[in-house]
């Protein structure tokens, strides 16, 4: 009777086991953040804006340099896979953006660019913004970079 006692413990201990791996794999986070979005955009110059609609969709804004009759933006979703998230993430992370300052400002010139970064994937978040000021320019690049590769190839800068 012990033989069969202790067959039954090892299928419980392995249901117990596959159970718990499992829920394990359910808690890595989503390729696709909570919240995102981002723009960057010149005070005579165009401006472009990015923000998440749907884990899957993205709303982006462009607004071109403004005319004699007034600005015009120009609006279209694209639509991002799993596996483009997980690029962007690295690129993210690559870029160092979780180490940013919140804010980047240049008090001495009142024009110029600005722009602002917000994503929460969960495990990692940020909010910053800038005006005429920015981290290490190789990182600033990279992130712009990032958002046109996520974009499909639309301008962000």
């Amino acid at each position: 009777m012990k033989r069969p006692e202790l067959h039954t413990r090892f299928w419980w201990v392995f249901l117990l086991g596959l159970l718990m791996g499992s829920s394990l794999s359910a808690a890595e986070p989503a390729a696709a953040p909570k919240k995102f979005s981002a723009a960057i955009g010149g005070f005579l110059g165009p401006s472009f804006s990015v923000e998440l609609t749907a884990p899957d969709t993205l709303t982006y804004t462009h607004t071109p340099r403004p005319k004699g009759d007034g600005l015009h933006p120009e609006r279209s979703t694209v639509k991002v896979a799993e596996a483009q998230w997980k690029k962007f993430r690295t690129r993210l992370d690559a870029a160092k953006v979780w180490t940013w300052k919140t804010d980047y400002t240049n008090p001495a010139i009142l024009d110029g660019t600005s722009w602002k970064l917000a994503a929460d994937f969960g495990d990692q978040k940020i909010e910053t913004s800038g005006r005429n000021a920015y981290p290490a320019q190789a990182q600033f690049d990279a992130l712009l970079a990032a958002v046109e590769e996520l974009l499909g190839g639309k301008t962000f800068k």
